[in-house]
């Protein structure tokens, strides 16, 4: 498959936000100049600046004056490898939209997939299983900037992380990113919400990862930089319930607690 020459309509932008993109798109400027050469009202630009900043498409710079604003595009998406879908929705693709299936290529796609809980409402619930393979595969492929950048999103907009793991996946993330480097990513998860539970490491110890969230389920395979998404309400409702039987199966288990004994003192 190809290259993407025109990222900007991989991740589904509204049209207001692809307004902003393309007028930040060559130098940096102010939101009164954002808000004339859109036509988009002054009071809805902030909001939309800080949503496409949170997601890493946007860099905020100040003069003497006054902050100013220019879109990052290729940074984020810079290696996205070209999708048969016209979107991550899906919703302009025919073939697939009847089934609620739908495949996406690339890691920056799947990327983009997880980048999407930033537009979650506050204190969402979110439902993940992540088994140690998986994480692994997920640290080697996503550059440190990358995953920074997710948990403190997720941190920012206080999302309930719902989640199941192998316990030794934070001794694992250190091996693969080194103690330095796997120390700054481990504190990043600090202070996220979470109601976790752990399983036993030969449990399902596979290269997938599983995420339901916005009436979605992703399933993600980081080595192969494939995902399936499935947006069909009764498809995900039965992964939701398996999930949970899942969750029923683990021992209550605090990643923070575990985290902070890698932290330094």
């Amino acid at each position: 498959m190809g290259i993407i020459t025109d990222p900007i309509d991989i991740l589904n932008f509204s049209s207001a936000e692809k307004k902003i993109l393309e007028a930040t798109s060559k130098i940096a400027i102010s939101m009164s100049q954002i808000s004339r050469t859109t036509k988009i009202p002054r009071s809805s630009i902030p909001y939309m600046l800080q949503r496409l900043k949170e997601r890493g498409f946007m860099k905020e710079t100040r003069n003497s004056k006054r902050f100013l604003w220019k879109s990052d595009i290729e940074s984020p998406l810079k290696t996205l490898n070209e999708t048969p879908l016209s979107s991550l929705t899906g919703e302009n693709d025919s073939e697939n939209i009847d089934t609620g299936i739908i495949t996406y290529h690339g890691t920056n796609t799947l990327l983009g997939i997880l980048y999407k809980m930033s537009d979650l409402p506050k204190n969402t619930r979110v439902y993940g299983f992540q088994p140690d393979k998986s994480i692994r595969q997920a640290v080697q492929k996503n550059s440190m900037e990358d995953l920074l950048r997710l948990n403190e999103g997720i941190k920012k907009k206080a999302l309930i992380v719902e989640g199941v793991v192998h316990e030794k996946s934070v001794e694992s993330m250190l091996k693969e990113l080194g103690k330095e480097s796997g120390r700054k990513l481990l504190d990043s998860f600090i202070g996220r919400l979470e109601d976790y539970v752990k399983v036993p490491d030969d449990f399902a110890d596979v290269g997938s990862e599983i995420y339901i969230f916005g009436g979605s389920a992703y399933i993600i395979n980081w080595n192969k930089e494939t995902a399936i998404g499935i947006h069909d309400k009764e498809m995900v409702a039965l992964l939701l319930a398996m999930f949970r039987c899942m969750k029923d199966f683990g021992q209550r288990y605090s990643q923070n607690d575990k985290i902070k004994l890698y932290s330094p003192k």
